[in-house]
């Protein structure tokens, strides 16, 4: 049977989403971050025109700049600041926990958007193809 286009590209990124949620692969997301990247990246420039392929990829690497390298040391740093009071000084471990939590929320998203992506890539192809 003949595989759907993109189909590797939503198995990709629904591993990437799912090890999130498995304690004996967190690890391993670490180390495969850029395999994870890699196919959102890919994923965004297939649903996009091909003269707007740029602004896409500069667009992403801003946004994941802005919040995951700027915003969110200084949020753990503040949530560690605020629980050090309520935990005695110990207010790294729970400021991690939750900065995490946000993480698998955002990994349950990119799960849940893959139930449509398949379809978004037909409708993708099929405007590129137009004059």
């Amino acid at each position: 049977m003949p595989r759907k286009p993109g189909s590797s590209t939503i198995s990709s990124i629904r591993k990437c989403a799912c090890r999130a949620f498995l304690p004996d692969a967190r690890e391993d997301l670490t180390r495969s971050g850029g395999e994870c990247s890699a196919s959102l990246h890919s994923t965004a420039q297939s649903l996009c025109p091909s003269q707007m392929r740029s602004t896409v990829a500069a667009m992403l690497f801003v946004v994941n700049g802005l919040i995951g390298v700027g915003l969110g040391p200084v949020l753990v740093g503040e949530l560690s600041d605020v629980f050090a009071a309520h935990f005695h000084g110990d207010g790294l471990r729970p400021a991690l926990m939750i900065v995490t939590a946000l993480g698998l929320w955002g990994a349950l998203h990119l799960y849940l958007a893959t139930r449509t992506l398949q379809r978004d890539l037909e409708r993708a192809r099929h405007f590129h193809s137009l004059p």
